[in-house]
């Protein structure tokens, strides 16, 4: 038997020279890893590659069954947030407070005046002329003190406003949170199902 044969690389077709202790080497036209089998009196060459997909195939299902925990664990993680976050969302809107307006105290100064009209015509003296007075002057005091309280009460209700507005602003940005989340677990169930077909392959 010679102690050598001459074989054609499998990458390139360039002619090999193989020597009997030969096991492995690289193509000198290429350079691919080559491996020389030996069974049943026949010879055959190789490419180390082709040896390697298995390998592959293995890390990358190791890999995909170490990913599908990682996503079974983050998607769990977000359902909680998801539901932490429902659970914040406020549902009690502050007191409502109708707009000040001075209807009333417009009313009660008008009134007053009036009734100081009609004392003018009564007789000095009598019960109704004193009633009447008593009545215009709690009417002027209580329209002008009114007057008076319009400046606080249109703080009160803006500070209404305010707390109004901040009530309807975290709803929504809850809301907005929760659809985001909400689209990064479908994100991760897409991965989640392409890291199973890797593993069930």
């Amino acid at each position: 038997m010679p102690d050598f044969i001459t074989l054609s690389c499998p990458n390139c077709g360039g002619k090999l020279t193989i020597t009997q202790d030969l096991e492995r080497f690289a193509c000198g036209y290429c350079g691919m890893e080559q491996v020389v089998n030996r069974g049943g009196g026949v010879i055959s060459l190789k490419p180390v590659v082709e040896k390697l997909t298995n390998i592959q195939g293995g890390v990358d299902k190791t890999a995909s069954e170490l990913a599908i925990k990682r996503i079974k664990e983050e998607i769990s993680d977000l359902d909680k947030t998801i539901e932490s976050t429902r659970l914040h969302i406020p549902s009690n809107p502050p007191k409502e407070i109708n707009p000040p307006n001075n209807i009333f105290e417009y009313f009660l100064i008008i009134t007053g005046f009036i009734l100081v009209c009609i004392a003018f015509f009564q007789q000095p003296g009598s019960e109704t002329l004193q009633g009447i007075i008593i009545s215009a002057i709690l009417c002027l005091v209580f329209g002008i003190i009114g007057f008076m309280n319009k400046h606080k009460k249109q703080e009160i209700y803006e500070e209404y406003l305010k707390e109004h507005n901040a009530f309807l602003v975290d709803i929504s940005n809850k809301k907005i949170y929760i659809t985001k989340l909400e689209a990064e677990i479908a994100a991760k169930k897409i991965e989640l199902v392409k890291h199973q077909k890797i593993v069930e392959s």
